[in-house]
């Protein structure tokens, strides 16, 4: 028999977008449910959120015209 390990340090997410056309009506909706790290083992920052891409920016400032 396997014994399963914990992981203490994620945790699952359940999160749904619904969009909707100009009458009214639901036209999709997409749910999804990620592995995230949890709170006290994330350092987020809304300059970097934890996994974002190198040189891309979150702040108007980063956007260069």
């Amino acid at each position: 028999m396997y014994k399963r390990q914990s992981r203490d340090h994620v945790g699952i997410v359940t999160t749904e977008l619904r969009t909707y056309n100009q009458e009214d009506e639901l036209v999709l909706t997409l749910e999804r449910t990620p592995m995230v790290l949890k709170r006290s083992h994330a350092d987020p920052s809304a300059a970097r959120p934890p996994g974002w891409p190198e040189g891309v920016g979150t702040q108007p400032d980063d956007c260069s015209e």
